[in-house]
């Protein structure tokens, strides 16, 4: 017999339509993140810095190409240096997946 952990990973996963976001987008934990949570069908906000100048597609555009995020991603500007730049963002969400980490480097 299985043990639960076992049957866990074995069993269809359900599919989804929390609102969740996740911080810093464009990140390597974070787009892995975005891609499972679109795949179990979420509705995800991700967050980038500095998206560019209409959403440079040199900066975001890999993530326009996961499965559903035509339907179901959005994109939105938020620094964690700015205060309140999350504020929409976090507005209505069911759960946030924090990836970012503030890193200051003093030469």
């Amino acid at each position: 017999m299985a043990s639960t952990s076992e049957q866990t990973i074995t069993e269809p996963r359900k599919q989804r339509d929390g609102r969740v976001l996740c911080n810093w987008g464009r990140g390597l934990i974070a787009a892995h993140v975005v891609k499972t949570l679109l795949e179990q069908g979420n509705i995800v906000r991700t967050t980038v810095r500095d998206p560019g100048m209409g959403w440079d597609v040199r900066k975001v555009g890999f993530l326009l190409e996961f499965n559903g995020a035509d339907q179901r991603l959005k994109i939105m500007k938020a620094d964690l240096m700015v205060e309140g730049s999350f504020d929409e963002a976090v507005q209505g969400v069911d759960g946030v997946f924090h990836t970012a980490s503030l890193v200051v480097v003093s030469y």
